[in-house]
């Protein structure tokens, strides 16, 4: 393909979106023929003139789309999707050689939103040592992986680009020979030819498994070996700056809710969670045996010529007491070595513990005994008890290499890899404990009492003897699995410890009788005093509650009990996603914030240990945009040295499929919770809490008079976006709606912002703020404040450059080709003549309260990154539509019901699966 965006950029990135555009148009010339490129460049060529103003070329476009057959669409599509797979590729790449180049460039001074610029900025503003010691005894970031349907590419293609990375970072190498250059083009040469032959769309909807196997694949291709970096980090920068204070062993780790979250999912049963705990086990063994085999071989020190520790000589005695026949041969072989013999035994270890039948375990199904090594501290200790003998006896330079690599992934990933979550939402909770209570003949009806006499209720059981939870023909399939589930939970705990699991989730939480259930449940599962459950405050009634319910936890005697057992640690989770489909972007921000700062002095005036759980999204209006300046915005004393948060969908690609990539992310992530538990706890101004608050209910207003007031707004969003289609993709394992009725509350978020980024109108991510805006700065004077709060108030300052962010990647002029799929022309123009002028309204205000002259004048890569993209974008929005059109007529058509009718639909649903790929790489969004 030809006439590459971002030609004047710098001539590495120039040249490489150059090698890569020439070699797909090559691919698509020797696979296709040149008829199609010929038609791709027409129509690429009428998207480039649309842009530069030819006012005739938006028909010309459409025209020219229209003439095509399916597969022609498809395979033009198809062009763009993979041109922007490889753009996206080639500027990874080149902010890998710019971070790289300012490390090299910067060796004698901190790099921003760095560890050790964390640690220069304490030092500079004369931070003590004793405040930087003790954020460090409670730092702990979790960073949690979930399945969320966003990813729309498979993991096939993602390992096809991984490589494609690998060549383009080896053709950067200055000492490359000219025959070696040609060997890794033509890698490059092939592997765009095998992408291009790769179906994008999965065939089938993926499975549970699939989907854990994918949040593997980041943790075991690039996270396993940034986590030691990152523990580097850390190391140097206390040693720049507080060298008297000693690194933790443990302060980041991952969870994982993909096989733990059931929540709308039927497919995640009893089955799938146990062996989802499997394959993160299995992981983390077959790391940890490959790390050791190495070591093996490298830790060859003779005790002839150095001694070894007690414990050591302890810990071997014990290994070699009743060896194996392979042990007893390394005995002979060696007899000089202990360290090799200590890890020749290790390995047995983790053999025998990879051979383990967890999943049967789990699930009731073996009683074979435990392999001897079943927990990670055991791991831990046999390597610090190397550690500790080479330190003490010459070998500290040595035990600082591989083995201290090592002795950091045990602490991070542990033998789990990853923990596992459970979630399940409060109304089937309710209604399981409903049928256990009404089968045990405990009376009155339970789920028809109020949420109070509920609370009463759980509170009077939970002191009472636990009752035998088991399954049987007695309870409906739901609840026979919610049962299986607590009898793994407590398997777990009994063979493996709390080491595998994370906490228990309770979505669309409402009151503290949907968290005492739970606890009733694991009461009579015996792991009450096990079990971390967590509320997941996402509705606005719920976040404006959030505190009292709380409240109510804390001094009900039950829970009392369990938070002691707990060691007076609380999780709270916050949901970004559900509140702003609710209540719109403004009002579910305020929401948000105030009940951050409730929660946070409720736990402390309990002695209450919180930690806040952000359940954050890729998009803007499900809380993204880049993390380290969300969490800068945090309401100062919130984080206090915790910080847990969702990595959903395309956002583990994008943040984890580079190494380099990755460690910038999560650097700046360590960065932003250091500095953000370092912030002095300042009150709001009032006059800057007053006009939120009008803000919030101007913008909540104006929000819902569109999505839920209109009567008729539904009939335009199925119409004017490809949710129906998007409905009916196999991205994801869950289903797209909590429940079979058509309305806006039962269809789940994120495929709610997908239809509407798909369609360019992102309105979830601006929707309701000007229209706000206009009822609220009535005089010079609020605007003033206003003005104020965007430069001085971090929070706002965030909410509205993510507004920017979203209107940047918004689109009237396509928004409205979109809108004309509508039938009803009436309709077409009352709420789409609505959006378009609250799109103009807010851009105008932020313009206004920023002082750019242009939308992201502040963000000039991104600005200058959105208006190369969009020609290439357009032609995919064009094809969706014309796609979108046949698609309707088919399914309008009396005639659908002929045979060739459900061909010809399977064949428009494949090139519409390629066009909501290439929109979603092209804007780097889905939802």
């Amino acid at each position: 393909m030809h006439g590459h965006p971002i030609e004047s950029e710098p001539s590495p990135l120039s040249r490489d979106i150059h090698l890569l555009g020439d070699l797909l148009g090559e691919t698509l010339r020797m696979q296709e023929g040149d008829a199609l490129f010929a038609s791709e460049e027409t129509v690429r060529a009428l998207a480039k003139a649309r842009r530069g103003g030819d006012e005739d070329a938006s028909a010309e476009l459409s025209a020219h789309i229209a003439q095509y057959d399916a597969s022609t669409l498809n395979h033009i599509a198809l062009a763009f999707t993979a041109y922007f797979d490889l753009i996206n590729l080639a500027e990874e790449q080149h902010r890998v050689r710019v971070l790289r180049e300012r490390e090299r460039t910067q060796m004698d001074s901190a790099r921003p939103e760095s560890i050790a610029h964390a640690f220069a900025e304490f030092r500079a503003q004369n931070i003590s040592a004793q405040r930087v010691a003790a954020l460090m005894e409670r730092l702990r970031v979790e960073l949690v992986f979930t399945a969320h349907p966003t990813e729309a590419r498979r993991r096939t293609l993602l390992s096809k680009l991984a490589r494609m990375a690998d060549v383009l970072y080896e053709l950067d190498r200055p000492d490359l020979l000219p025959r070696e250059r040609e060997e890794w083009l033509h890698h490059l040469r092939a592997e765009i030819h095998s992408h291009w032959l790769t179906e994008r769309a999965r065939t089938t909807r993926p499975e549970v498994t699939d989907e854990v196997r994918t949040g593997l694949y980041f943790l075991d291709t690039v996270l396993w070996n940034v986590m030691p970096r990152l523990y580097d980090d850390l190391r140097h920068a206390l040693a720049a700056h507080y060298p008297e204070i000693p690194p933790p062993a443990r302060f980041i780790e991952f969870g994982s809710w993909i096989g733990g979250d059931r929540d709308g999912n039927p497919f995640v049963t009893a089955d799938v969670t146990a062996e989802s705990l499997r394959l993160n086990r299995g992981l983390a063994l077959t790391k940890y045996r490959d790390a050791v085999h190495e070591l093996e071989r490298e830790l060859s020190i003779s005790q002839d010529r150095v001694p070894i520790s007690d414990a050591l000589r302890d810990s071997l005695a014990q290994d070699f007491s009743a060896p194996s026949a392979r042990l007893a041969n390394l005995q002979k072989r060696y007899p000089n070595e202990p360290y090799r013999l200590k890890l020749a035994a290790l390995l047995e270890q983790l053999d025998d513990a990879n051979q383990d039948r967890m999943k049967e375990r789990l699930l009731g199904q073996t009683v074979a005994p435990l392999p001897k090594l079943h927990h990670a501290a055991q791991l831990t200790d046999a390597l610090d008890a190397m550690a500790e003998s080479l330190n003490a006896h010459r070998g500290d330079i040595i035990a600082q290499d591989d083995l201290r690599t090592l002795q950091e992934q045990v602490n991070v990933f542990g033998l789990r890899a990853a923990r596992l979550d459970i979630r399940q939402e409060s109304s089937r909770l309710i209604s399981d404990v409903d049928a256990l209570l009404y089968a045990h003949r405990i009376n009155p009806p339970f789920a028809k009492m109020s949420r109070e006499n509920q609370a009463q209720h759980l509170t009077y059981l939970l002191q009472q003897p636990p009752r035998e939870l088991r399954g049987g023909g007695a309870y409906s399939d739901e609840t026979n699995e919610t049962i299986a589930l607590f009898q793994v939970l407590k398997r777990v705990h009994e063979n493996y410890g709390d080491e595998p699991l994370g906490v228990f989730i309770i979505s669309m939480a409402q009151s503290a009788s949907d968290v005492l259930a739970v606890l009733l449940l694991a009461h009579w599962a015996g792991i009450a005093d096990k079990l971390d459950i967590v509320p997941l405050f996402e509705q606005m009634d719920a976040l404006t509650n959030a505190s009292n319910i709380m409240r109510e936890l804390f001094e009900n005697p039950v829970y009392q009990k369990h938070l002691a057992a707990r060691g007076m640690q609380q999780q709270v989770m916050v949901g970004y996603s559900d509140s702003n489909k609710e209540s719109g972007l403004v009002a579910a921000n305020w929401a948000l914030y105030q009940a951050k700062i409730a929660l946070t002095e409720l736990c402390r005036a309990h002695g209450v240990t919180l930690t806040l759980f952000h359940g954050r999204g890729g998009s803007v209006a499900r809380g993204g945009g880049p993390p380290s300046r969300a969490i800068l915005a945090e309401p100062p004393g919130t984080l206090d040295g915790r910080f847990r948060i969702t990595e959903q969908g395309e956002v583990l690609a994008a943040r984890y499929g580079n190494p380099h990539l990755a460690h910038r992310h999560m650097e700046q992530i360590l960065y932003a919770v250091l500095r953000a538990s370092m912030m002095r706890d300042e009150p709001l101004r009032d006059d800057w809490r007053a006009m939120m608050q009008e803000l919030s209910d101007a913008g909540l207003r104006a929000y819902r008079a569109l999505v839920y007031e209109n009567p008729r707004f539904i009939e335009f969003w199925e119409q004017a976006t490809p949710i129906q289609e998007i409905e009916q993709l196999h991205i994801g394992s869950r289903p797209s709606r909590r429940k079979s009725t058509r309305t806006v509350q039962t269809l789940r978020a994120i495929p709610w912002v997908f239809s509407w980024m798909q369609g360019r109108f992102n309105l979830p991510g601006w929707y309701g703020l000007g229209s706000a805006f206009d009822l609220i700065a009535t005089s010079e004077s609020r605007i003033e404040t206003l003005r104020a709060m965007t430069h001085e108030w971090q929070f706002f300052n965030t909410m509205l450059q993510n507004v920017q962010n979203a209107l940047g990647k918004a689109d009237m002029g396509i928004a409205a080709q979109y809108a004309q799929l509508v039938e009803d022309e009436n309709l077409r123009a009352e709420i789409f003549g609505n959006i378009r002028n609250e799109f103009e309204r807010t851009r105008a205000w932020i313009l206004k309260l920023t002082g750019q002259s242009e939308m992201l004048d502040n963000e000039p890569v991104l600005q200058r990154a959105i208006r190369l993209r969009n020609p290439y974008v357009d032609p995919l929005n064009f094809i969706q539509i014309e796609l979108l059109k046949r698609l309707r007529a088919l399914e309008g058509n009396a005639a659908a019901s002929v045979p060739y009718a459900e061909d010809a639909r399977a064949e428009l649903m494949d090139a519409m699966v390629v066009t909501i790929n290439g929109i979603a790489a092209g804007l780097r969004n889905t939802g």
